[in-house]
């Protein structure tokens, strides 16, 4: 993405309208602290992040000894990326992807239904990465469109983004958005907008099991210390914006969660 900015020393003045940088780090909460100290700097929002567990046990490090090396591993597919490149490098008037018209609607509507869940839920501080991943978003489905096509030995100037494809896309980035949602908390809390922990309107949703009753979204309120009228009122708004579904008298139905 372009960049641009000003630094008042010397009235220097930078502008970059195609960069190509690109970082992998790995590291630890508090390295991602020291790397950006707050969400306001717009660094934050251009990383995707991924919030991985430390193991529960040891792990056998002399494990399948005579099982291919990990240098080999990435040689070998270094050189098969590398005739995909040489190959889409050969079309130097470039490759033109589409999407469909179903998947230009399905993507603005995943999308708009989740800034609105950040604005319903007062998520401040963390939509410019909701919009940026927007772009993440349809920057993969080109990528998966490309491999797809040229394992397939199906390269051609002008390709439309199988459904497959797509679908993979959003599940990617709904995985990506839970991550930095977790890796946003531990910014510095001076820095921030978002509260420290969750408010209780969105543990309340989030608490909320696929399917619920009237008595069990009660007992889920009491053991979050929510008023039951509150409550009610957390489940009507709810209903309304289209998070949960009355299936039945006192029976409600999660629709942000995913059936197993």
């Amino acid at each position: 993405e372009a960049i641009s900015y000003y630094r008042r020393t010397k009235n220097e003045y930078v502008d970059i309208p195609s960069p190509r940088l690109s970082a992998v780090l790995t590291g630890t909460p508090d390295q991602v602290c020291a790397l950006m100290p707050d969400s306001e700097n717009g660094l934050f929002s251009r990383f995707m992040f991924y919030k991985m567990e430390r193991q529960q046990q040891w792990r056998n490090v002399f494990a399948n000894p005579k099982g291919e090396r990990l240098d080999s591993f990435f040689d070998r597919l270094g050189q098969q990326y590398k005739g995909f490149y040489d190959q889409l490098m050969a079309h130097p008037e470039g490759i033109q992807i589409l999407l469909q018209e179903e998947q230009i609607k399905r993507f603005n509507e995943f999308f708009s239904k989740l800034y609105d869940k950040f604005l319903f839920l007062k998520k401040n501080g963390l939509e410019a990465s909701l919009l940026r991943l927007g772009l993440i978003c349809y920057r993969i489905t080109i990528i998966l469109t490309a491999i797809r096509m040229l394992e397939n030995n199906t390269l051609t100037p002008t390709k439309q983004c199988n459904s497959q494809d797509f679908e993979i896309a959003l599940l990617m980035v709904e995985t990506l958005l839970e991550h930095a949602e977790a890796i946003f908390l531990y910014l510095p809390q001076k820095q921030r907008q978002l509260p420290r922990q969750k408010n209780h309107k969105e543990i309340f949703l989030d608490g909320l099991p696929i399917s619920f009753t009237t008595q069990e979204y009660k007992n889920i309120a009491k053991g979050l210390q929510i008023p039951e009228k509150t409550a009610e009122r957390y489940i009507k708004q709810f209903i309304k914006k289209g998070y949960l579904q009355r299936i039945g008298h006192g029976q409600y139905f999660h629709l942000l969660k995913k059936v197993d």
